[in-house]
């Protein structure tokens, strides 16, 4: 319908309205004896006050629900305020004071319960990402700690001692500080070093110019082999051969020997020859400590008289002799005596000399200037000690003396030294 026609239906209404009206007031003019134009005026304007009348009540009533509304609409928005916040963006809004009716009606019928249960889970979600994001950075702090922990050690450390009880950030703050204390600690720590280099090179070129006199002066204490050459060892070695029996501390010497000699043909076992040079070393250390002084030890070169071949040479000797080298400080010279020809011992049933061959060696020019100590695991007369002193001398080389684990004697013993003997769980090879 269009608007003409509504027009004319006011239009209608309106003249039947005032037609009935007229009709009333006709009837009561007569029934009263008034003017009918009277009454119909008079009708109509009280018509009008009661019209006007109701307007008033109802605009009041109107008045009254929409500032219920808005009270409850307010009420709303500051007892939930993030699910307010949360549902006003949801509905495409961004003012809460420009939002039509229907969204102010639709926000005052929700339950209570929905509005509280919105803000407690969104209330959870912050405190959730809260506490994310505070782990988050904890973990950055911990991770430039360690960092700064890592690359500053020292400067951290001394700075930590001078800050007690500060906080993470703090200290990452004053990591500048940091970085100064760790040069400061290294450029102290640099002086010291170079003093104290300074200081041992200032002592080991006093030793190194004592060398000589001490060395020659302490050996003198050994045996001596023959004028100019000491020796000395660890105990006496009762052969087999014996025409008595020695007591148990001197066999169980005379077994240490036959383990660390290591001869293939008694099959020694591994564990067993490593024992027995377990057991000499700490002796041949404390020997020559007593002897030289620990200080010296450095300036001595170990040399091995080596065994019949090379086999035997390096199972009986290569890793003794660096073990005891690392022991003592002494510089080890194994490596520049080579064998380049195998020897014969007396006992070998290709020997028909009926005495031992000794295996042709080449010496390096390595030895020129060194102070040697000779070393043999047996010593009877002193022969090869003898030959080797010469021929290092040759090379350049100022030997200082030998020293054996045991020394050959046949007499019988007075009194045996204290020997440390091996673990019975061990087996041994027969003899």
């Amino acid at each position: 319908m269009g608007k003409s026609d509504h027009s004319c239906g006011c239009i209608i209404s309106l003249f039947v309205g005032a037609l009935v009206l007229w009709g009333i007031s006709c009837s009561i003019a007569i029934d009263w004896d008034l003017n009918p134009v009277v009454v119909f005026v008079t009708a109509i304007i009280l018509l009008g006050l009661l019209a006007y009348l109701l307007m008033l009540l109802v605009g009041a009533l109107d008045g009254h629900l929409a500032s219920k509304k808005e009270k409850k609409y307010n009420e709303i928005q500051n007892k939930y305020p993030k699910a307010f916040a949360k549902y006003l963006a949801e509905n495409g809004h961004t003012v809460s004071s420009e939002v039509p009716e229907t969204f102010k009606q639709t926000v005052v019928k929700r339950q209570g319960i929905i509005w509280e249960n919105e803000e407690i889970a969104i209330a959870k979600d912050e405190q959730a990402a809260l506490k994310r994001k505070e782990d988050e950075k904890r973990a950055e702090e911990d991770r430039k700690l360690s960092e700064i922990e890592k690359f500053y050690p020292n400067g951290f450390r001394i700075w930590r001692e001078k800050n007690l009880n500060c906080s993470a950030d703090f200290v990452i703050r004053n990591k500048f500080y940091i970085e100064n204390e760790e040069s400061n600690y290294q450029a102290e720590q640099k002086r010291r070093k170079q003093a104290e280099e300074k200081s041992n090179a200032e002592r080991h070129n006093q030793l190194e110019s004592n060398a000589y006199a001490v060395l020659t002066l302490k050996v003198v204490q050994w045996e001596l082999l023959r004028p100019g050459f000491h020796y000395s060892w660890l105990f006496y070695y009762y052969p087999t051969t014996c025409d008595f029996e020695p007591p148990y501390q001197d066999k169980e010497n005379r077994r240490t020997v036959w383990h660390f000699k290591n001869a293939p043909e008694r099959k020694i076992l591994p564990a067993i020859h490593e024992r027995a040079v377990d057991i000499v070393i700490p002796q041949i250390k404390q020997k020559l400590i007593n002897t030289f002084g620990a200080d010296y030890l450095q300036f001595l070169t170990l040399v091995c008289l080596p065994a019949s071949t090379r086999a035997k040479t390096q199972a009986r000797y290569e890793e003794f002799s660096e073990q005891l080298c690392s022991a003592t400080g002494m510089e080890n010279g194994y490596s520049h005596l080579t064998i380049i020809k195998d020897g014969l011992s007396k006992n070998d049933p290709n020997n028909t000399t009926g005495h031992s061959i000794q295996p042709e060696v080449k010496l390096d020019d390595w030895f020129k200037g060194k102070y040697v100590l000779l070393f043999d695991d047996i010593v009877t007369k002193g022969e090869t000690m003898l030959r080797y002193n010469d021929l290092l001398k040759r090379k350049g080389a100022t030997v200082i003396g030998g020293l054996a684990l045991g020394k050959t004697k046949h007499e019988r013993p007075a009194e045996s030294p204290r020997y440390v003997h091996f673990d019975d769980d061990i087996m041994e090879p027969p003899f």
